[in-house]
């Protein structure tokens, strides 16, 4: 958002960025996951608010919306997380972890935890980097790309098949955050397996999160 914000100059945004800050003070305070993960949503509600508005003005939204997903920026966010979180689950089972014991996400109907723990910190240097990089340069057309069913929106033939070769070439390119030289989807594995062996010898030295600079 920060980045985004410098040719903005949106007050607006300057707030929400302000205000995720003040919030994340608190996350070493929490006592439990249910506190935590509280911390969490309101900051998620404030990034998404805020995204919002970074957006060009025919992709504008105000909140996040999943199902349906109700507008064009929501129907790519949507796509998007879903074919990251497929990807993280594959290497989490091919790095010999139980993709449904996670840390912080809760077991719900079978839902696989540990990939909705890991996805997190991939989201936005994936998904949200390449969708903001797909609506400001005019690559995707909210007209041409986009149809509505019922009261969801949608990406339709030609608008996934823009979509999936964008994505394919952003997991595809180097992952500037991490000194490893590897692509992201080189750096979603060692995360992975980094994980595992943070697991296996009870030290937490050995998983050091992805930090965006």
């Amino acid at each position: 958002m920060r980045r985004y914000e410098r040719n903005l100059l949106d007050d607006s945004v300057m707030m929400s960025i302000h205000n995720i800050c003040h919030i994340r003070k608190n996350i070493h305070k929490a006592t439990s996951i249910e506190e935590l993960m509280g911390y969490e949503g309101i900051i998620s509600r404030l990034y998404f608010e805020g995204l919002g508005k970074i957006v060009p003005l025919e992709f504008t939204f105000t909140k996040r919306s999943k199902q349906p997903p109700l507008d064009p920026f929501n129907a790519m966010l949507g796509l998007g997380y879903s074919m990251l979180f497929n990807k993280i689950m594959a290497r989490v089972i091919n790095a010999g972890l139980h993709p449904f014991v996670g840390g912080m996400h809760s077991i719900k109907g079978g839902h696989p935890a540990l990939v909705s723990d890991l996805i997190e910190e991939w989201r936005a240097p994936v998904i949200d980097s390449l969708m903001l990089n797909l609506v400001k340069r005019n690559m995707i057309d909210v007209d041409e790309d986009f149809q509505y069913s019922g009261e969801g929106c949608y990406l339709n033939g030609e608008g996934r098949k823009l979509f999936l070769s964008a994505y394919n070439k952003k997991i595809k390119s180097m992952n500037q955050y991490m000194d490893r030289g590897q692509t992201f989807r080189e750096s979603i594995f060692s995360q992975c397996k980094a994980y595992a062996s943070t697991i296996m010898n009870i030290d937490l030295e050995r998983y050091t999160p992805l930090e965006i600079r």
